[in-house]
């Protein structure tokens, strides 16, 4: 036995020796380089939100956002692949570990005399053992790649359940603002109404002109087709919120018409590498990692690969002799194979893994681009946005406040109705804008959180 085991190793130090030349050493993983500042960032004293969704102060986006990660049947799914990539994982690591088989094998013989026939019968009894040596670390790369699978499709995971807190985030105020955008759109339509009344009884009174009442039904009209589409809008928003929460789209969840302020600018000094925790780049780099080790894995096809088999076990003429300890028998083999010619199977394989290879760093580096482009559009969109949303504020009041002075002035006759309308119009469009407004703060904190990775806090 020894002298078996003797020659066995010789002869794979061989073939070591031979087939080491084929292993090429793989290439450094890509490094991820932010920026020393983001560009776009400027100087505020806040302090650091954690539960990101929760500091928009409203409780009932906090429940939607619970029953949004019970029930979204897209995250399922996505949770379900993290089962799946699991399970591989552990499957992966198997071809490592020896194997054990029992077998029951029967065998009958007949042989022809020229006095007849006669019959042997051979019953088999036995416990085979493989075992493949990983020396060179074949199956461990392979062991390793799946396992990197398995840790992006984790990150993938993290990914779709940020992604589903934004868009339920998203979808919620775009349904207060529609809401809002309704209940403006009723407001007009009720005050039209009501001129539209007193400027009829005047006309019939032979006051006022039918220019005038001819104007102000074209208002009323027009805002009665406005409500229509807010209406309809308000269902869509409604639908889609109901989607992603995993309900029945029946549009009957409501919320109140009045959009959440924001109140605390984004914290300066966010370090750029807190991007790093991005679950899409984390998936990224993680199959980066798998592929490098699906490489490795194909490289070493061209070693030769070590095997021991044993078996031991019974075998009898009779079954019921087949538990005789006397008829034991055992056997012990090493095989030790190495390719020669495979008809460019394994070099193809490995030209395919080099290839992914480069497509899963190219993948990771064009990510990180996204990431960087993504916060810095966030954070410049930020300082805009709030620019933009004071002066919206400020028009809204004037021109409400300019409503208010061409009623009372055409009340008193010193104003005509043209410019009363003209005023009217000015002041719902301005209110309109400013919700508009209002929601495109709130969806870019979003998709500031969103490019982040979370939120502010730079722990990751």
């Amino acid at each position: 036995m020894v002298k078996f085991y003797s020659y066995f190793m010789l002869a794979a130090g061989l073939f070591v020796l031979v087939a080491c030349k084929h292993v090429p050493k793989a290439g450094p993983l890509p490094e991820l380089t932010p920026p020393e500042n983001w560009q776009a960032q400027k100087s505020q004293d806040t302090p650091i939100t954690f539960n990101w969704w929760a500091a928009f102060g409203d409780p009932l986006l906090v429940a939607l956002v619970d029953e949004a990660l019970a029930h979204n049947a897209n995250l399922r799914t996505t949770a379900a692949r993290v089962d799946q990539a699991l399970a591989e994982a552990g499957i992966s690591r198997a071809p490592r570990m020896p194997q054990a088989n029992i077998g029951l094998q029967a065998d009958r013989q007949r042989s022809r005399f020229q006095t007849g026939y006669t019959y042997q019968n051979d019953y088999q009894l036995g416990i085979n053992l493989s075992w493949e040596i990983d020396l060179w670390g074949r199956l461990a790369n392979e062991s390793q790649a799946a396992r990197a699978l398995s840790t992006a499709s984790i990150a993938d995971y993290e990914a779709a359940r940020l992604s589903l807190i934004a868009q339920v985030c998203k979808a919620w105020f775009n349904l207060k603002e529609a809401q809002a955008q309704m209940q403006l759109t009723r407001e007009n339509h009720h005050s039209y109404r009501q001129q539209l009344q007193t400027l009829q009884a005047r006309y019939d009174r032979g006051i006022g002109s039918s220019l005038e009442l001819r104007q102000l039904r074209t208002e009323v009209a027009s805002a009665g087709a406005d409500l229509e589409a807010r209406r309809r809008a308000t269902q869509k928003a409604s639908r889609t919120l109901e989607l992603l929460l995993g309900r029945y789209p029946g549009a009957e969840l409501k919320a109140n018409p009045h959009l959440p302020k924001l109140n605390q600018p984004i914290p300066a000094g966010i370090p750029a590498e807190v991007v790093e925790r991005r679950p899409d780049l984390k998936a990224a780099k993680a199959r980066v990692q798998s592929a490098e080790k699906t490489a490795r894995a194909n490289r070493k096809a061209w070693l030769p690969s070590i095997g021991l088999t044993a078996s031991t076990g019974t075998v009898s003429g009779e079954f019921e002799d087949l538990m005789e300890n006397n008829l034991r028998v055992e056997n012990i083999l090493g095989n030790l194979t190495a390719p020669i010619f495979q008809g460019g199977r394994i070099r193809a394989n490995v030209q395919s893994a080099a290839s992914l290879l480069r497509q899963a760093e190219a993948n990771y580096h064009n990510a990180a681009l996204r990431a960087f482009l993504e916060v810095e559009n966030a954070l410049s969109a930020e300082y805009f946005l709030k620019k933009e949303s004071k002066k919206r504020t400020l028009a809204s009041d004037e021109a409400q406040a300019a409503e208010n002075q061409a009623w009372e002035r055409y009340q008193n006759g010193t104003l005509e109705f043209i410019n009363l309308l003209i005023a009217q119009r000015s002041a719902a469009q301005a209110r309109s804008l400013q919700l508009i407004s209002m929601n495109q703060r709130l969806q870019n904190r979003i998709d500031c959180h969103l490019a982040l990775g979370g939120s502010f806090e730079s722990k990751l």
